[in-house]
């Protein structure tokens, strides 16, 4: 018998190793190439990398397998590592992509609101400018109106002094103040002198042509007699102008009158010019709308 060489038994030995492997089921060549797949796939190396090395070892194991129903058993789980894989990369993927979108919506909201804020800011300028510019003119045609004012009561003045010119005039906070003088009046007497229908008369001419102006008469006494004998006098005095105005078609309705008796003196009492000057009349001419005040107001002793 010839004896058998040490290279023949390695061949053959070889040759029965290679004719008893495992043959690739089915099952194997799709999780290899499934594997293959993931594999290349960039945002599932990023989002499943403990996924994806897991099937790597279920598919080693699946290809070092003797049994096929182990190769198959392996090449399944690897495949089911896979598929979690491609599930978690998905899902990961779509939770960024909803990150981004909320962050591009937060930016234009954000956009949005800086665009409004901008917008009420510019408005709310333009309204303060258009506020200024308003109340600029309102003031501008408040002074006009003023200064209208100021001079129609200064030719106002200046008309009654000249019609009045035996009478003393001047232009007060209540209206133009016009005074008759002792020299209307006796001593002790109520009775106008025939001197005073001339001024009466030329200051009825006026209120004819002013309708919408009333008058105040007020009457005042020098300090000769009693206070209350002097009140009565200066009251007295007082109903004799509007008597007399009345007489020239004034409507007593535009007349008010009061006497103020001795306590307001123009001039000392101690002279017989000072009392004269002291037993007067004052005329107020009232400013359109004035309300009547009473005898303390605007007035100081003297």
């Amino acid at each position: 018998m010839k004896p058998v060489s040490t290279l023949g038994i390695f061949v053959a030995a070889g040759l029965i190793a290679v004719g008893c492997a495992t043959p690739q089921s089915q099952e194997l060549q799709q999780a290899e190439s499934s594997y293959s797949q993931a594999q290349n796939n960039e945002t599932i190396n990023r989002h499943a990398p403990v996924a994806l090395r897991e099937a790597k070892q279920d598919l080693d194991r699946a290809k070092a397998a003797d049994e096929v129903e182990e190769q198959k058993h392996f090449a399944y789980l690897a495949q089911k590592k896979i598929e979690l894989a491609q599930n978690q990369a998905t899902q990961a993927n779509s939770r960024e992509e909803v990150a981004n979108l909320q962050q591009q919506q937060d930016e234009f909201l954000l956009a949005m609101r800086r665009q409004q804020a901008d917008q009420a800011r510019a408005e709310a300028e333009q309204a303060q400018q258009q506020l200024q510019t308003y109340q600029s003119r309102e003031r501008e045609q408040e002074l006009t109106r003023a200064q209208q004012e100021a001079q129609e009561a200064q030719s106002e003045l200046q008309q009654l002094r000249e019609q009045m010119s035996d009478m003393d005039a001047k232009q007060t906070d209540r209206g133009t103040v016009l005074t008759l003088s002792g020299v209307v009046f006796e001593t002790d007497k109520a009775e106008l002198k025939s001197g005073a229908e001339r001024n009466l008369s030329q200051l009825a001419d006026y209120l004819r042509e002013n309708p919408d102006r009333n008058i105040r008469v007020e009457g005042f006494t020098d300090s000769t007699g009693s206070a209350e004998y002097n009140q009565a006098l200066s009251e007295r005095r007082a109903l004799e102008v509007a008597r007399a105005l009345q007489n020239q078609g004034i409507s007593p309705d535009r007349i008010s009158t009061r006497g103020l008796g001795q306590d307001y003196p123009v001039a000392s009492n101690a002279t017989p010019a000072g009392r004269q000057q002291n037993r007067r009349v004052e005329i107020t001419i009232l400013n359109s709308g004035q309300q009547e005040q009473s005898p303390q107001e605007g007035r100081g002793r003297m």
